[in-house]
C-alpha cells in the first residue's frame, strides 16, 4: 500500500508546522521522527486491517523493507549476533 497524494501533503503540511514550530534541532528530530512513524503506523493499520496493538515488529520490519531499496539499507545499531 503506497500513500496516496492527499495523504503526502498532509505529511507535508505537518512536516512544515514542525520546521516552523522554533524547536531545537532534537526536538525537532523527535517531531519528524513521530510524524512519519504515525504514517507508517496509520499505514500498517489499514494495511493488515488491525488494531495499533496488533502491529508486531515484523510488520514495521517488512513495511521499511518494501520501502527503500535493499542496497540502500544498512543497519543503524550493529548486529549482537556476531555474524
Amino acid at each position: 500500500m503506497f500513500a496516496t497524494d492527499s495523504t503526502i501533503q498532509t505529511l507535508q503540511q505537518d512536516l512544515a508546522e514542525i520546521q516552523a514550530a522554533n524547536l531545537t534541532i532534537n526536538d525537532r528530530f523527535l517531531a519528524e521522527a513521530a510524524l512519519l512513524s504515525r504514517d507508517l503506523l496509520l499505514t500498517l493499520m489499514q494495511k493488515h486491517e488491525c488494531s495499533l496493538a496488533d502491529i508486531t515488529p515484523a510488520h514495521i520490519a517488512a513495511e521499511l523493507r518494501q520501502r527503500a531499496p535493499m542496497s540502500y539499507q544498512v543497519l543503524a545499531i550493529p548486529s549482537t549476533t556476531g555474524q
